[in-house]
This record gives C-alpha cells, sequence and structure tokens, in this order.
C-alpha cells in the first residue's frame, strides 16, 4: 500500500494530466477551426480572439524578465498592442504611471478563476510549443 504522500502526489499528477489533456484539446480545436497552418497566421488569428474575448484591465504577474520590469512584478494589462515574430502578442501595461509593452507569453494572470486565465493560459500554452 502506497503512503499518503505517494497517493497524494499520485493524485495530483493524475489531476495535472487531466488539465494539460483538456487544455490541449482546447487548443487543437482553435487551430483546427482556423484552417491555417502557418504560424504567421495562426499568431494573428489568435491576437484577434484575444482582442475580442479579454476584458481589460486586469493584473498579471512577471514571471520571465525581458527588460525593465522584474520577475514578480505586477502589472496592469490595458489592451494588445500587435503580435511581433519573436515575442507573439505583446500587451500595453501599466506599472505605477509608466505604460510598457510586454509579451504576454511571459505573463501569468492574478486571477486564476477569470476567463482571462484560461484565454491567456491557451495561448501562452500554444506559443511555447508551436
Amino acid at each position: 500500500m502506497k503512503s499518503e504522500p505517494d497517493n497524494l502526489r499520485s493524485i495530483e499528477m493524475k489531476r495535472h494530466e487531466k488539465l494539460y489533456d483538456e487544455q490541449e484539446r482546447r487548443v487543437n480545436e482553435f487551430i483546427k477551426s482556423l484552417g491555417f497552418k502557418d504560424d504567421v497566421k495562426i499568431s494573428d488569428a489568435w491576437c484577434k480572439y484575444l482582442e475580442e474575448k479579454l476584458q481589460f484591465p486586469f493584473e498579471a504577474e512577471i514571471i520571465d524578465e525581458p527588460g525593465f520590469l522584474e520577475v514578480g512584478d505586477i502589472i496592469k494589462v490595458i489592451g494588445i498592442d500587435g503580435v511581433f515574430d519573436l515575442y507573439g502578442i505583446v500587451v500595453k501595461a501599466r506599472k505605477e504611471r509608466k505604460l510598457y509593452s510586454f509579451p504576454i507569453c511571459l505573463l501569468e494572470l492574478i486571477d486564476v478563476n477569470s476567463k482571462n486565465y484560461q484565454l491567456v493560459d491557451d495561448y501562452n500554452f500554444w506559443f511555447c510549443n508551436r
């Protein structure tokens, strides 16, 4: 018989696998519905989709640092700036009084229960695995 911590880890791993499978299914269905094979067209479609579906503003934490801001900083995302080859979708964000452009793939939303969280997480899943 497994010890309780091992059993809990096993349950947690199965839960994460299920969530991963659900996310993979959602993302694959979205990509399939577009009918594109080209990453540039798919990126543009993601951008349009997120512009329509995301509710601005929302708060996000920086999980990687490509510039002036640091990991752990909280920013307020106020809109989408566009799609760029290297960074994917870039958002407009504020920290205090300063305005920044920041790759959405380097952010994690604060409110994990919001619809925005799943939308951004699904895009990031696609962007990191394309």
